[in-house]
């Protein structure tokens, strides 16, 4: 059981993990872009979606680079897998419509696998 979880489990922990704090990075940028710049409210959601995509990204990426095989699985393992938190997060603090739900979940599973093929064929070892 041990090996199960230090190959399978792990690695993907740690992927969601880091993209989970690529995305509250991104997010905080956006927000001090949109403080200085003043922009309206009107462009909250659009960045939102944007740090999503880019913490999505880099999770599948990783996750990729890790395995080195399967990048498409890889990356919707971690695109499911940040949509599944955002999704729990939108149930417990906020209100949850239809479309925007299918946004974020076509968003978190394109760029988790272009992060994960991308990771997969990447030179670097991760």
């Amino acid at each position: 059981m041990k090996s199960l979880t230090i190959h399978i489990f792990r690695p993907f922990l740690v992927s969601v993990v880091i993209g989970m704090s690529a995305s509250v990075a991104a997010l905080l940028l956006f927000s001090l872009i949109m403080y200085a710049l003043h922009l309206p409210d009107s462009f909250s959601y659009p960045l939102g979606l944007a740090s999503l995509a880019a913490g999505c990204f880099t999770a599948g990426r990783i996750l990729g680079g890790k395995k080195r095989h399967s990048g498409i699985k890889q990356g919707l393992l971690c695109g499911g897998a940040m949509f599944l938190l955002c999704l729990l997060g939108g149930f417990i603090f906020g209100t949850v419509s239809f479309w925007g739900v299918l946004a974020k979940l076509l968003i978190c599973l394109a760029t988790g696998i272009s992060g994960g093929v991308s990771g997969v064929n990447s030179r670097i070892k991760h």
